[in-house]
């Protein structure tokens, strides 16, 4: 058993080798991810975005499956015959001065009876399903 201890180890030091530390950046508003319950949180990630943590070679790692998961479902869509007309697109939310107050990106649109549709592409534990309603799901995207 020890032996499979410092196999755990070693896989624990070479997923941070290859993750490596991100350090945090400054943003001047939120980005659409940042926004949850807490406001105050939002405000703070901002004002004082020196303290967050950096994301952690657990969260790269579901970034990368994230990735991986949406070029799986272009290719699905292309497939099946729609035409996904932009990926990657950013967007802005402006107040009535015309600031920007929430910036971020969409995964992708479709073009469906002559209209542009955007889409975002998630991947979850299988378990919430019962509690999702999707139009599209890769099945191979809901492992780990």
């Amino acid at each position: 058993m020890e032996d499979l201890q410092e196999l755990f180890q070693e896989i624990s030091a070479a997923k941070q080798r290859h993750y490596g530390q991100e350090a945090p950046w400054p943003r001047r508003n939120p980005i659409a991810s940042d926004i949850g319950p807490c406001g105050r949180e939002t405000a703070l990630s901002i004002l004082h975005w020196q303290e967050r943590p950096a994301p952690s070679p657990e969260l790269k790692a579901r970034f990368e499956m994230g990735n991986e998961c949406e070029a799986r479902v272009m290719r699905q869509l292309s497939l099946m015959g729609f035409q996904v007309v932009e990926q990657q697109g950013p967007f802005e939310l402006r107040d009535k001065a015309g600031r920007v107050i929430l910036s971020g990106k969409i995964d992708g649109k479709i073009r469906f009876r002559g209209e542009r549709i955007p889409f975002d592409v998630k991947s979850s534990d299988p378990r919430a399903f019962d509690r999702l309603h999707e139009l599209l799901c890769a099945p191979e995207c809901l492992a780990g």
